[in-house]
């Protein structure tokens, strides 16, 4: 594309839909996965948010991959143009209400010269007494951290190994579950936290042997409160 950037017209990610088929982003890059093998084709993913904080899902597959690895980093902002707007799949992705995007040949993915910076997302906190399937997706927890285990490595959907960890939190009302950290997220909460608030921001509810807990999204912010001092009580 040999479009200027004053031609280019970038479009408000929320406002992406069906009457569009082609769209030009400019967002922050928040989350981007490691490049994974399936049904033989390679793909990644980055999820991008713009100023208004609103996200969406960007996909790159097969040859697309490596220029996606080499250009896109966390906390940068980037102008995506010619992405191709397809349906998402709800059960994996929360973060636009229907719709992500996917890297063709032509799509171009510059570097932004100004800096924008996207505003933080803040999802209503579920008190733990109203955990459930139906819980709305994203939601955010506060409370504080009462057992937290050893990672593990388990295989999951997109991998052999993953590391794994179990956490638990009791909220301001008494009610305690559990939480399942996978893969960056189980390095955020340490053993040594137990007893400390922490905040999740964006997380979902799952089902493990029967009982419902939470589960980390690959992009929640976790926010564990270490220069509190611990109660002892």
């Amino acid at each position: 594309m040999e479009n200027s950037q004053e031609d280019l017209k970038f479009t408000p990610i929320r406002e992406i839909d069906d009457s569009h088929a082609l769209v030009n982003i400019r967002g922050v890059c928040k989350f981007i996965e490691s490049p994974t093998v399936s049904n033989k084709r390679l793909y990644t993913f980055f999820n991008i948010y713009d100023e208004e904080g609103d996200g969406i899902r960007v996909w790159a597959k097969n040859e697309l991959v490596d220029e996606v690895m080499y250009k896109v980093q966390p906390n940068q902002t980037y102008e995506i143009t010619n992405a191709l707007v397809e349906n998402k799949d709800p059960r994996v992705n929360f973060l636009h209400k229907d719709k992500q995007l996917v890297l063709k040949g032509d799509s171009e993915i510059r570097l932004c010269d100004r800096e924008s910076y996207a505003i933080r997302k803040e999802y209503a906190i579920l008190p733990l007494s109203q955990l459930s399937m139906e819980a709305p997706r994203p939601f955010s927890v506060f409370g504080r951290i009462t057992q937290v285990d050893p990672v593990v490595y388990k295989p999951s959907k997109y991998k052999e190994n993953e590391p794994m960890r179990k956490v638990s939190i009791i909220d301001a009302h008494g009610d305690e579950r559990q939480m399942t950290l996978w893969r960056n997220h189980t390095h955020e909460i340490d053993q040594k936290d137990v007893g400390r608030m922490v905040y999740l921001n964006g997380v979902r509810a799952a089902t493990f042997q029967g009982k419902c807990e939470i589960r980390n999204l690959c992009d929640t912010e976790i926010t564990v409160y270490r220069h509190l001092e611990l109660d002892e009580n």
